[in-house]
This record gives C-alpha cells, sequence and structure tokens, in this order.
C-alpha cells in the first residue's frame, strides 16, 4: 500500500512542469533572507554591547599566604 502512494507521488512529481517563481516571491524569498541576516547582525551588536567578552580563567592557581 505505501510503495504505491511513494509511486503515485513519484509520477505525480515528474509530470509536474516547471514553474518559475513569480516576482512576489521573489521578493517575499530576498526579505525573509535580508530580515534574517539583518536580525543577526542586530544581535549580534546587542550582545557584544550588553555582555561584553569575559576572561573566564576556570584554572584557578591557589595563591599562597605566608603568616609569621
Amino acid at each position: 500500500m505505501k510503495q504505491m502512494k511513494d509511486l503515485k507521488f513519484k509520477d505525480e512529481i515528474q509530470a509536474m512542469e516547471y514553474e518559475p517563481l513569480n516576482d512576489t516571491e521573489v521578493k517575499l524569498v530576498r526579505n525573509s533572507v535580508l530580515l534574517g541576516i539583518g536580525l543577526i547582525v542586530i544581535f549580534y551588536v546587542l550582545s557584544s554591547t550588553f555582555f561584553p567578552k569575559q576572561d573566564f580563567n576556570f584554572a584557578v592557581k591557589p595563591t599562597v599566604t605566608e603568616q609569621h
């Protein structure tokens, strides 16, 4: 049963004609990509501004204090 559905789907896909994107779809794709890139840049700038890099030195050397 599943093989029949797969074959029907495959035949249906092969029978489809190529349809280029129209202007509206091109604008949607372009704007989505630009929005994604813009948000990455904005969040990077905000992150580096409000949360600057910190030097996390986890290998802290013990200090020896001499008492006389």
